[in-house]
């Protein structure tokens, strides 16, 4: 490329500056990112781009409120190109959401997967050491695996193997690597929610009455302090 400097950036670092008042939130994006066509990736991006609150009491939700916004002014400014990747997309502001076009990254095909089973074990870069009786089709055709799933699989059988002291991966490695992969997708995707609270909401009277004795409790330690 000659003329024009283009700049490849992995991630983007918004830093926040709050005052100690906290009425005034800053966001701050590089100035690097103005410059012709720059290409930004922003992984796990649901972080940034999430809903904004609804229900602001405190100055952590005014900082939240005020960091989106000021996301969505440089957006507005930004003239290259930006990649946002999450697996929790219900999670975005609809303001972003008119401002993107959604890409959505289905799972994968058996033949698909067959692919991935080879990148994983078997390339110029990659070789595991692998029995006779390894069957790659058998396994795409059972496991409907993402790729972050094999990967995961044939780690285990690779671990598996040199934990017996054996030079190569069976397919029953493989076959134990994949259901061990299997039940922990599944405990993951039927965990509870612990970020919810299902405590029952306190009344108005409850709650003056918290206060009341939490304000008792602290000018108690300052007196002590003092």
């Amino acid at each position: 490329m000659h003329g024009t400097r283009h700049e490849v950036y992995r991630t983007v670092s918004l830093k926040i500056q709050k005052p100690l008042c906290r009425k005034n939130v800053y966001c701050r994006v590089p100035e690097s990112l103005y410059k012709p066509s720059p290409k930004v990736f922003l992984d796990e991006s649901d972080s940034l781009l999430s809903k904004r609150l609804t229900s602001v009491s405190d100055g952590s939700a005014q900082a939240i409120n005020s960091m989106r916004s000021q996301l969505l002014i440089s957006l507005e400014r930004f003239k290259g190109i930006i990649i946002f990747a999450t697996n929790l997309v219900v999670n975005y502001d609809k303001a972003f959401l008119s401002r993107l076009i959604n890409i959505e990254f289905t799972m994968p095909t058996a033949a698909e997967r067959e692919k991935i089973w080879w990148q994983h074990l078997c390339t110029d870069t990659v070789h595991v050491p692998l029995a006779e009786d390894v069957d790659v089709l058998a396994l795409s055709e059972t496991y409907e695996f993402c790729g972050h799933q094999i990967k995961s699989a044939v780690k285990s059988a690779c671990i598996a193997a040199a934990l017996d002291n054996r030079d190569e991966i069976t397919q029953n490695d493989l076959i134990k690597a994949c259901d061990i992969t299997r039940e922990e997708t599944y405990k993951v995707v039927s965990a509870n929610d612990h970020t919810v609270s299902r405590a029952i909401p306190l009344k108005v009277e409850q709650k003056d009455a918290l206060m009341e004795d939490m304000q008792r409790k602290t000018d108690k330690c300052i007196y002590v302090l003092q």
